[in-house]
């Protein structure tokens, strides 16, 4: 089982543009979700949006 100490270790150095964040979420007892959240101006994430956009047409 990982814990949420392990995920914010995870976290380090997680995205080389921008200083992403870990947020962990526990969504029911012994289950945790892990976010990446990325900057607004993180190129790759923009670079992420744009794809999606242009898949869900």
């Amino acid at each position: 089982m990982i814990t949420r100490d392990a995920f914010g270790r995870l976290a380090s150095g997680l995205c080389p543009d921008c200083d992403a964040e870990l947020r962990t979420v526990e969504i029911s007892p012994r289950v945790t979700v892990a976010q990446i959240m990325h900057d607004d101006t993180c190129p790759w994430l923009a670079h992420q949006n744009r794809t999606t956009k242009e898949n869900n047409r």
